[in-house]
């Protein structure tokens, strides 16, 4: 499947799973076959959280409130994972 909504929601069905790196390359996946950026980006940002890796969830966190800078969740994460970091 080449839709990048499919590859998100599978990456969701994978994060709930505790499968967090598979769900990382299936966000990935979304985002290059044209994927809402501003909710993968959140995505990948907490997949990468549960892997423990820190600096990439940030990145990904900086990203998605580039793209809703009014979002509070995000801006939560983003200062939880500064706290970490």
């Amino acid at each position: 499947p080449d839709i990048g909504v499919y590859w998100m929601n599978m990456g969701k069905a994978l994060l709930m799973n505790q499968l967090p790196q598979k769900a990382a390359e299936a966000f990935q996946k979304a985002l290059d076959r044209g994927g809402p950026p501003k909710d993968l980006y959140r995505l990948l940002g907490l997949s990468f959280r549960t892997l423990g890796r820190h600096q990439t969830a940030q990145e990904y966190f900086i990203k998605a409130l580039k793209q809703d800078p009014e979002n509070q969740e995000i801006q939560g994460y983003l200062r939880e994972e500064a706290q970490k970091g």
